[in-house]
């Protein structure tokens, strides 16, 4: 009987082994260090002109006179002896602009932001709201005090 107590204790001891804490003072096994991992380094920039790869804007803005950015967006013969230039005009933040006198008739829509429109002596608040039509043969001064740039877009209807 005494040798079946011998053989359970030599299986539980081991068991046993499990169930405790691993002692601080004991060396560890160390872990094997992550494989180091070297990659080629990049090729030195090219000499000479670098060319744009992308697609360009089909319509980028461009400085006025004014102190204001314009692109044309569209432009057709209308109607009858019409024509129509669909144009953005981008006013920069916390400037004054000065849009030269349109060629004709024209509907403004203001996208966003926030300025003051003056024509002639009428001073005008502008932001948001629906659109409104503008006499042609008449400079545009605006003026942004917001920080953010404000985008008008103007649908000029003139003869041709």
């Amino acid at each position: 009987m005494r040798g079946y107590f011998v053989i359970a204790a030599a299986l539980m001891l081991p068991a046993l082994g499990c169930f405790t804490a691993p002692d601080s003072t004991a060396p560890q096994k160390s872990q094997p260090s992550p494989p180091i991992v070297t990659k080629p380094l990049l090729p030195p920039p090219l000499s000479g002109e670098l060319k744009y790869v992308g697609n360009p804007v089909p319509h980028p803005f461009t400085r006025q006179d004014g102190n204001y950015f314009a692109r044309t967006d569209f432009e057709t013969d209308g109607p009858g002896n019409s024509h129509i230039d669909v144009r953005d005009i981008l006013i920069p933040p916390k400037a004054k602009s000065t849009v030269a006198p349109l060629p004709g008739s024209a509907v403004m829509d203001f996208s966003n932001g926030k300025v003051t429109l003056a024509m002639g002596d009428k001073r005008e608040e502008l932001s948001g709201g629906p659109m409104r039509a503008l006499p042609g043969g008449q400079a545009l001064e605006f003026e942004n005090t917001e920080s953010q740039p404000a985008t008008i877009r103007l649908f000029i209807i003139r003869a041709r």
